[in-house]
């Protein structure tokens, strides 16, 4: 907390006395924002996997908030894992879909693990789609 506060308040300083005033303390408000995303990022990773150090129990719901608040504020590794959470179906009904669309946010914003699961999938489908096509070739030539 401490640390949240001198920051906040170097950025007020930064701000009242900077010459040209606000504009150019603009890049420390995204830095302060992204910072914010990560603490926001690794609350919600203790609330999924449960923290006996701090204390925190595993509770999905109070992660997936954290995640969505996180994500809000740009942090792909947080997409990435509200997509986990609705493929894997902690906290929230699986949902391929919803998980591919958070999949794709987070590789946009440059997840490589995005990337991957995305990357994998597509491949899992292929080969699915390849099998069934092969099996049906093979009924059908087959004599009855």
């Amino acid at each position: 907390m401490r640390h949240f506060i001198l920051r906040r308040t170097a950025f007020i300083v930064v701000c009242l006395l900077w010459p040209a005033g606000f504009a150019h303390a603009a890049p420390l408000v995204d830095c302060h924002t992204a910072q914010e995303g990560d603490a926001q990022f690794r609350l919600g990773y203790q609330y999924e996997r449960g923290d006996s150090i701090t204390g925190i129990k595993q509770d999905y719901q109070a992660a997936m908030k954290s995640y969505q608040e996180a994500a809000q504020r740009g942090s792909d590794q947080a997409m990435f894992r509200i997509g986990y959470m609705y493929e894997r179906g902690l906290g929230v009904a699986i949902d391929k879909e919803q998980a591919r669309a958070f999949y794709t946010q987070a590789a946009a914003a440059g997840s490589v693990s995005a990337n991957i699961r995305l990357g994998n999938a597509d491949a899992a489908k292929a080969i699915s789609d390849n099998c069934t096509k092969m099996m049906k070739e093979r009924a059908s030539s087959q004599p009855r």
